[in-house]
C-alpha cells in the first residue's frame, strides 16, 4: 500500500530561480542532510535544448547514501526524471534503492513575493507488515527530518546567491 507524503515552503526567490536551483542535480547533495554523507556517484543529464544543466526528463541520478545516520553502511539510490515543465515541475521516479516504490514531484508556484515549493512523496517501504511497522515508527519521520534540514538548506543557498 502506498504512503504519501507532502510538504511546502514558501521562499523569497523567484519561482524560476527556485526551480532552476532544485532542475540542476549537483544542489541534491547540497541540501541533503550532512549525516547521509549523500554523494552523486553517476550522473546522466537529458537538458530541455534551452535549459542546459538542467535534469530533464529522462535525466538519470545516482547518489550513495547512508541511510540509517550511525551505521557505516552506503546505500545506492538511483532515480529517473520521468516528467518535466519548465518552471512548474519536475517529477523524478526510484528505478533501484532502499523503497519498494518512490515517486517524487517537485512543484514550484508564484506567490506574492516569491515561491511557494510542494513536495508530493508517493512511497512504498516493501516488506508487508514488518515494513508497515518500519514506516510508523521511523521511516515517516525520518523523511519529515529529511525536509525540514531541505527546506533550511535550501534557504540558506538561496539567500547566498542573492
Amino acid at each position: 500500500m502506498f504512503e504519501f507524503f507532502e510538504t511546502s515552503q514558501f521562499l523569497t526567490v523567484e519561482a524560476e530561480r527556485a526551480f532552476r536551483f532544485f532542475a540542476d542535480p549537483q544542489n541534491l547533495p547540497r541540501i541533503s542532510p550532512p549525516q547521509s554523507r549523500a554523494r552523486i556517484v553517476r550522473l546522466d543529464v537529458v537538458s530541455p535544448a534551452d535549459h542546459p544543466g538542467l535534469a530533464g526528463t529522462g535525466s538519470e541520478i545516482e547518489m550513495s547514501v547512508r541511510l540509517f545516520p550511525r551505521v557505516p553502511i552506503r546505500r545506492r539510490w538511483r532515480a529517473r526524471i520521468v516528467e518535466f515543465e519548465y518552471g512548474a515541475y519536475f517529477r523524478d521516479a526510484q528505478v533501484r534503492g532502499p523503497f519498494a516504490h518512490w515517486d517524487h514531484t517537485h512543484s514550484f508556484q508564484a506567490s506574492g513575493t516569491g515561491t511557494i515549493i510542494t513536495d508530493i512523496v508517493e512511497y512504498e517501504v516493501g516488506c508487508g507488515k514488518l515494513g508497515d511497522a518500519a514506516n510508523a515508527i521511523f521511516i515517516r519521520n525520518a523523511l519529515k527530518n529529511m525536509f525540514v534540514y531541505r527546506h533550511r538548506a535550501t534557504e540558506r543557498l538561496l539567500a547566498q546567491t542573492t
